[in-house]
């Protein structure tokens, strides 16, 4: 049942009957009426109606009273005073204490009451979307809050390694996605993922995405393992036509290697010097398939001499004024003149390329770089390749 429309309160019968009898043949609207201003008071504690109009003189109390009451049990009630003639010089102490809306006289024209009606309406539709919108913008930011609250920081302390991060959110929420933590036996993990589209319904498919790598990856659980796994529960439990790109890599710093899978994320690189290799992809995006293959990880001889950056689509897809992308060419370029530059400031090489190209960055938008300290011990893996497939990529 909708919420009631209207509500008038008059201690006459017959002014009720003849409010009800213009109303009715000129509105399609939910409308009540009572002769007692305490039941109309108690009504409006219980299921506000939209609309409230009250005669000024009544026996039990008053019209200023009821409206009073009205402003405290019912404020989005919007509040219309009936009044006569004599009870003008009155109406004041009713738009102060009462908050009224408007005032009708006695006797009123049929047209005009009518019209004042649906306007009221209207304008407590109005006000409650405006009340809707405000509180949807606070739990907005609170998410985005929360969100920006998960980051492990620009320049995360590890022991393993440095790392720098960049974040960017086109609105208060993001659907980007970059974590740095550490896990037993001194390594290292390196996230970065890209939900498709925006807004709370992207922020949501990364917090599940990022407490179920976290857990997982924490409690020692294998990294194609995790993928799996979370794969699985998004294709499950998450709205259907979602996906998540992402890059999620260990290192191990005995080992000098770093183990990696890349769920279609765009163009995740390892520098060593003027060197800019891609690191190709090895699985679907998450979300697209629920029994998805997540084994095949790559590994890659990975050391102080390397840093691997991964960004968001955001970058890669940033429009400068005559529509050209940004794109994964440039990116390399900027990426080898940087050299061995330390992760924060091959971020801010990447930012200033960005700037000078793009100008305002207006999608969301993450970066990560990390790069091992020298001197970790390291223990020769017979399967570790060198990673030397060179730079080969085209304009998105």
């Amino acid at each position: 049942m909708r919420d009631l429309d209207l509500l008038v309160v008059d201690d006459e019968r017959g002014i009720l009957a003849a409010i009800r009898r213009t109303l009715e043949t000129r509105l399609d609207l939910r409308m009540d009426t009572t002769q007692s201003p305490i039941d109309a008071i108690a009504r409006l504690g219980a299921a506000p109606p939209k609309v409230l109009i009250t005669d000024f003189r009544m026996p039990e109390i008053d019209g200023v009273q009821v409206l009073r009451e009205a402003r405290r049990l019912a404020p989005d009630t919007v509040r219309i005073l009936l009044t006569s003639h004599a009870d003008r010089e009155n109406v004041i102490e009713a738009i102060n204490e009462g908050k009224i809306y408007r005032f009708m006289s006695k006797p009123w024209d049929n047209d005009e009451l009518a019209a004042l009606v649906q306007e009221a309406i209207a304008a407590h539709e109005l006000s409650r979307a405006a009340h809707l919108n405000l509180q949807i913008g606070r739990d907005v930011e609170e998410i985005g809050a929360l969100q920006r609250d998960m980051l492990p920081g620009n320049k995360p302390h590890l022991v393993s390694g440095e790392t720098a991060m960049a974040y960017h959110a086109a609105e208060h929420v993001s659907g980007d996605y970059a974590d740095v933590f550490a896990l037993n036996n001194d390594r290292t993990a390196l996230i970065l993922g890209d939900v498709c589209g925006h807004g709370i319904g992207a922020a949501l498919f990364v917090f599940t995405a990022r407490a179920l790598l976290r857990s997982a990856l924490t409690d020692g659980v294998d990294l194609d393992v995790a993928m799996a796994r979370t794969n699985r529960f998004l294709c499950q439990d998450m709205a259907e036509g979602r996906f998540m790109t992402l890059f999620a890599g260990i290192f191990d710093p005995h080992a000098g290697a770093l183990l990696y899978a890349n769920a279609g994320q765009a163009f995740p690189f390892v520098l060593r010097g003027d060197d800019v290799t891609e690191l190709e992809r090895t699985a679907l995006p998450f979300g697209l398939l629920e029994n998805a293959d997540y084994g095949s990880l790559k590994e890659i001889e990975f050391d102080h001499h390397s840093t691997i950056f991964a960004c968001s689509d955001g970058l890669l897809e940033a429009r400068n004024a005559n529509g050209d992308y940004f794109g994964a060419p440039l990116l390399a370029k900027t990426l080898a003149d940087a050299e061995d530059k330390a992760p924060d400031t091959l971020l801010g090489e990447v930012r200033k390329a960005l700037t000078e190209f793009r100008g305002a960055i207006d999608d969301d938008l993450s970066m990560l770089a990390y790069r091992p300290k020298p001197n970790q011990p390291k223990q020769t893996n017979p399967n570790t390749t060198k990673c030397g497939t060179g730079f080969g990529v085209a304009q998105p």
